[in-house]
């Protein structure tokens, strides 16, 4: 553990509350220097701030993302999103940490910016509960942004309409590759789990999934609006047809994103513009890298 007051034990916090009763009304807008900051709500641990641990310096955002698209048939798309969140802008949280919420000095003296500095997880997931003003807790503003940001991109994407669902999970696997997550405040430091390693605010992940189905009309596959789109596609495949479909994936600023898609079972992928990874027949497969 880094040098510093930001990290003591329970015992110690109920003994500094007994005298300091008044330091409850600091929080959340409390600088990180005060220990306080993650113990005072649900008496947690948090790792200590260090710019140099942030992966997407020039963003307030860093998410390892992987977008699933599974086309059942010509009308209709199944989405799974998994979102490995290190790091979250500070905006979609409201006042909950507002402009006083100040992590800085790391140990090298660097000051935090909060127009340049998201919330690291650790700090995420000790407020999960807390509510700003508007009642919203941190953890309902965060899968209410994580829907919004799927629905925006399957209706420029795939120009349809849809709704998703979010909900935290406890693993993620990102371009097939294990992602450690957390969601248990109490389970984040080396403090506090042997499991984790390193003094990092922005390690382990907090974890979320969305899951939508998308619902498309025969605009979206170039098909006429009046005709049967399933029975058209198949019957141009059985001919030996090949059909290209158009869709635009996005990846926003400090996303890692990766993406696949998977055919119906009656269709197979023959190529991709531009080049993909490709796993023929059965998906394919791109990443988008907006961390820098």
């Amino acid at each position: 553990m880094r040098a510093g007051l930001k990290k003591i034990h329970s015992a110690t916090l109920m003994t500094l509350l007994l005298f300091l009763p008044a330091m409850l009304a600091l929080v959340p807008t409390a600088s990180a220097t005060n220990p306080l900051i993650c113990f005072v709500w649900e008496e947690g641990i948090c790792d200590d701030w260090d710019r140099e641990d942030d992966e997407t310096p020039s963003s307030q955002t860093w998410i390892n993302s992987q977008y699933d698209f599974n086309m059942i048939d010509t009308s209709q798309v199944e989405l799974v999103m998994i979102w490995a969140i290190h790091e979250f802008e500070r905006e979609s949280f409201g006042d909950v940490f507002g402009e006083a919420f100040d992590l800085g000095p790391d140990d090298e003296g660097q000051e935090y910016d909060s127009d340049r500095d998201g919330i690291p997880a650790d700090y995420i997931r000790n407020f999960l509960g807390k509510e700003g003003s508007d009642g919203v807790s941190v953890e309902d503003k965060l899968l209410s942004k994580a829907e919004g940001i799927i629905v925006d991109m399957l209706n420029s994407g795939f120009g349809a309409q849809t709704q998703a669902s979010a909900e935290l999970v406890d693993s993620a696997n990102v371009a097939g590759t294990p992602i450690s997550c957390e969601r248990d405040p109490e389970k984040d430091t080396n403090d506090e789990s042997s499991s984790v390693s390193q003094d990092n605010a922005y390690w382990p992940a907090l974890c979320l999934q969305v899951t939508a189905t998308v619902d498309l009309d025969a605009s979206a596959v170039n098909i006429d609006s009046d005709a049967d789109i399933e029975r058209t596609y198949r019957g141009l495949l059985i001919m030996g047809a090949e059909i290209s479909t158009g869709f635009t994936l996005q990846s926003p600023a400090g996303h890692d994103s990766n993406f696949k898609i998977i055919p119906p079972d009656y269709a197979q992928i023959v190529s991709v513009t531009p080049a993909a990874g490709i796993s023929l027949p059965e998906y394919a497969s791109w990443g988008i890298n907006s961390k820098a």
